[in-house]
């Protein structure tokens, strides 16, 4: 088999030279390892959405129904604080502007 023309040493690709197609074998085995690298972290990809997918459901009927009373406590609290701070956020009505001179 012919090595990718990229990976060949010029030299070796001249037509004065003997046909031995001789590549940079180090080149070569880094390129196939990153491809293999690249290959195996999109199946891990591909897994991790998988699972996700399948487990979300779950998720939230065992623990959507916990957290509501838990978020609707938060929401009380808020809705009292913004009472009691309403004088630092001022007025919630614009002021009607004064007419020019």
């Amino acid at each position: 088999m012919a090595p990718i023309p990229g990976l060949a040493n010029n030299i070796m690709l001249s037509p004065r030279a003997n046909n031995n197609h001789e590549a940079d074998m180090e080149r070569e085995i880094f390129i196939v390892k990153l491809l293999f690298g690249m290959l195996i972290a999109a199946f891990v990809v591909f897994v991790v959405c998988l699972f996700y997918i399948k487990w979300k459901p779950k998720y939230e009927e065992k623990w959507k129904a916990k957290l509501k009373h838990k978020l609707g406590d938060c929401r009380e609290k808020c809705e009292g604080w913004k009472k009691k701070t309403g004088a630092w956020h001022g007025p919630k009505e614009p002021k009607a502007l004064t007419p020019a001179l």
